[in-house]
């Protein structure tokens, strides 16, 4: 039997785990802590519903904002070198809080990879971003970043970016499938059971509704079409993900179980698989955020 301890969106804060002798770590991302930004992006996000091309680095400045997205990006990588104290494998996928790489913005320095952990990582720490990774019986294979809709028809501020930036950000997601596409393939050659990490839970589920009421996307679904997608074609065994911090829940699409791992210090989940089947998954805590 394989023990996997859960673990969802931290934002800087320190877990405290509640659960005892697992044999791995699986984390869906956003580990940095971007609390101070959050009125900034609404703002953005609210500009952009009505076609105005506006980023949210605008509103502070980028010497102010890179020093925010600086000191947010060294939390999570803190928290990174926690986990590894852990003693056991860890394995994560970046999330759209780790500033590894935004197609959609204008700005070099967030164009370019600032968490460093994700691009190089360390030992017993994985990143299983548009990669495979092999533990035990069962396939790895991960998606980062991922933090709303890719499919435009479901993206509320698409029309807020510039043609060129619409383009790239087509071009991206056609790419990302082809990706994910080549890997879901060469799992299923390899004839093991599919765990699929996705920083973004799926769209359209009971996992991805906003409910933040300041958030100027309050009651829409923002989940990821593409891991959807990925999920109803090729059906791994669960998908585990977060970004939603208002759901610390299950559901089902076809034969798989979704998760999203939930946002906090106190937000645990113990996943335990035998003979290539789920056995039980248990929830701790979880707060909304």
């Amino acid at each position: 039997m394989k023990k996997i301890l859960i673990l969802g969106d931290m934002h800087g804060i320190k877990p405290n785990i509640h659960y005892k002798g697992y044999d791995s770590v699986i984390c869906s991302g956003d580990f940095a802590e971007t609390g101070d930004l959050r009125p900034y992006f609404f703002k953005a996000v609210s500009l952009r519903q009505q076609n105005k091309k506006t980023q949210w680095y605008e509103f502070l400045g980028k010497k102010k904002s890179k020093d925010f997205v600086m000191s947010a990006v060294k939390a999570g990588e803190r928290l990174l070198y926690y986990l590894k104290t852990l003693g056991v494998p860890v394995f994560y996928v970046p999330g759209n809080n780790e500033f590894s790489g935004d197609v959609s913005s204008n700005w070099s320095f967030l164009r370019k990879d600032n968490f460093k952990l994700a691009k190089t990582g360390m030992k017993g720490i994985y990143n299983c971003d548009l990669c495979i990774r092999k533990f035990g019986e069962y396939t790895i294979i991960g998606y980062g970043q991922s933090f709303g809709p890719e499919d435009p028809r479901f993206i509320d501020t698409f029309d807020g970016y510039s043609k060129k930036r619409q383009k790239e950000i087509a071009r991206f997601n056609v790419n990302t499938r082809k990706k994910l596409d080549r890997l879901f393939q060469r799992a299923l050659r390899m004839k093991r059971k599919i765990i699929f990490i996705s920083h973004n839970v799926p769209f359209n589920t009971r996992l991805d509704t906003i409910l933040h009421k300041d958030s100027p996307r309050y009651g829409m679904h923002y989940g990821s079409t593409l891991a959807k997608e990925m999920i109803e074609k090729y059906q791994p065994l669960i998908c585990i993900g977060g970004h939603m911090h208002e759901h610390f829940n299950k559901d089902m699409l076809g034969k798989t179980v979704c998760i999203n791992a939930g946002y906090g210090a106190d937000a645990n989940i113990l996943l335990k698989l035998s003979k290539n089947k789920i056995k039980s998954i248990e929830f701790f805590g979880g707060a909304k955020g």
